[in-house]
C-alpha cells in the first residue's frame, strides 16, 4: 500500500510542476549524471566531421564545448556543431 501510495504522490507531483520546475528538474539531472544526447561537429562547408552518442554531462565555455566521450578521453570542440537530447 505504502509503494503505491509513493508512486502516486511521484506522479502527481511530476504532472503538477511547472515548466520552470521541469526545467530546473533537467538541469539538475544533466549536471549530475548528464543526458542521453548526440553532439556532431561540422566543417566550414557543412559536411559531419565526427558524431559523438552516449550520456554526456557537457560544459559550454564561449563558442567551445567541452565533455568526456564514452571511452573516457576528455574532448574539447570548437567551431559549428550541434548537441541533440535523445
Amino acid at each position: 500500500m505504502i509503494r503505491y501510495l509513493t508512486i502516486a504522490t511521484i506522479i502527481f507531483f511530476t504532472l503538477s510542476c511547472t515548466m520552470e520546475q521541469k526545467k530546473k528538474i533537467k538541469d539538475f539531472e544533466a549536471e549530475t549524471i548528464g543526458l542521453n544526447r548526440e553532439i556532431t561537429l561540422f566543417s566550414d562547408n557543412g559536411q559531419v566531421i565526427k558524431k559523438w552518442e552516449g550520456r554526456f554531462n557537457i560544459t559550454r565555455v564561449g563558442s567551445s564545448l567541452y565533455f568526456i566521450d564514452s571511452n573516457g578521453k576528455s574532448v574539447i570542440i570548437n567551431g559549428t556543431y550541434i548537441v541533440q537530447e535523445k
